[in-house]
């Protein structure tokens, strides 16, 4: 036990340590887990511009992105100096907080080579990496209640344009990037179709707007093998139960929807006095089979509070104690999620023999 709980513990471990990130990169960058929705738009001569989302209704507040391209342009005057170089490729980071604050970071890097184009005996350098501009900001919503208190609903959003030259943006101050972004349809139901590229298209839609999965979702897509490790605690009649799970887990993702297929070891562990009046431990092991399905999270306050459909049962292989009788089954339906699934809680049902002796009970479960 203690060398899987090292081996899972290890793991996640070193994928926490690949995501880190220096708190100048934060400053610049929308939290994790923030955007789920993104689409290209071609704007043509090499030009193209992405939208990525919190939330898909968010798009009518980008119907006149075109005035917040003015206000980008107008502030970025005072920097002129340091944008003159036209042989550097440019990236642009301008984020505005909930406060109206506005931050800017210019990072340039010339090529590791020389390029040139000669035409009619005449030869000047030529750049082939392209300009980026991101503009990342809030939009704020109504405040939102739950049990766990009042909090205001506000969602992220991030504009890039990949630009051959910076100056180019200067080129679409006019009404033409509102029209391609109110194509965008707010409706999660409209469909859309695979081009030869790979890309996705809305049907009968605007060719120039386009996604790399159905309906501009980002995250999920694709099937995947995760382990699974948590620790629990729940009710058996009287006694308090503390478990703890290790197992793997196989999911189905098409963008839009996840299916998740789970095994999972779970030792619980029950305190009783014995014959000779004194306190043991006794260790009753179960394994789980669970089935799982549900939307691709793309509410922020989903990551809060929500309820996974949800069905797994247990059968009870090692037996300690008279705690639980002969051929002993757990059966659970659906989990009430906290803090983006880190915290689960779950109505479940002991019985054994066909639904004889059968007693309710509820755990919960803390994931890793």
């Amino acid at each position: 036990m203690m060398v899987l709980m090292m081996l899972a513990t290890g793991i996640n471990g070193t994928i926490m340590a690949q995501r880190k990130v220096s708190a100048d990169d934060k400053a610049f960058e929308v939290p994790e887990a923030s955007l789920y929705y993104r689409f290209h738009i071609d704007l043509g001569k090499g030009n193209s511009m992405q939208l990525e989302l919190g939330e898909l209704e968010d798009v009518r507040y980008f119907k006149n992105t075109d005035s917040l391209l003015a206000v980008f342009l107008s502030d970025m005057v005072p920097f002129k100096d340091s944008l003159s170089d036209e042989l550097a490729a440019k990236r642009i980071d301008y984020v505005v907080d909930r406060a109206g604050r506005k931050r800017v970071r210019i990072q340039s890097s010339l090529p590791a080579g020389s390029a040139f184009l000669i035409r009619q005996g005449e030869v000047s350098a030529l750049r082939s990496a392209q300009d980026t501009v991101n503009i990342i900001g809030i939009v704020n919503g109504a405040a939102s209640h739950s049990l766990l208190g009042s909090s205001s609903d506000f969602h992220y959003y991030r504009i890039s344009f990949f630009m051959n030259q910076l100056n180019d943006l200067k080129d679409y101050r006019g009404p033409e990037l509102g029209e391609k972004i109110a194509a965008i349809p707010t409706p999660r139901k409209s469909k859309w179709k695979k081009d030869k590229n790979g890309d996705w298209h809305i049907i009968k839609g605007d060719p120039a707007v386009s996604s790399r999965n159905p309906g501009g979702m980002i995250t999920g897509a694709g099937d995947y093998l995760e382990s699974i490790v948590s620790l629990g605690v729940q009710n058996y009649k009287n006694y308090f139960v503390p478990s703890f799970c290790l197992g793997m887990s196989v999911a189905f993702n098409n963008g839009r929807t996840k299916q998740a297929f789970t095994a999972v070891w779970e030792p619980q562990f029950l305190f009783a006095k014995n014959a000779s009046g004194s306190l043991q431990t006794y260790r009753n092991d179960f394994v789980t089979l669970s089935y799982a399905q549900r939307p691709v999270k793309y509410n922020t306050r989903a990551s809060i509070m929500h309820i996974d459909s949800d069905i797994s049962l247990g059968w009870l292989f090692r037996r300690s104690g008279d705690f639980y009788g002969k051929n002993t089954f757990r059966l659970g339906l659906d989990q009430f999620s906290l803090h983006g699934g880190k915290i689960k809680l779950e109505p479940c049902l002991y019985f054994n023999d066909l639904f004889k002796h059968v007693t309710p009970g509820i755990k919960m479960s803390v994931m890793f």
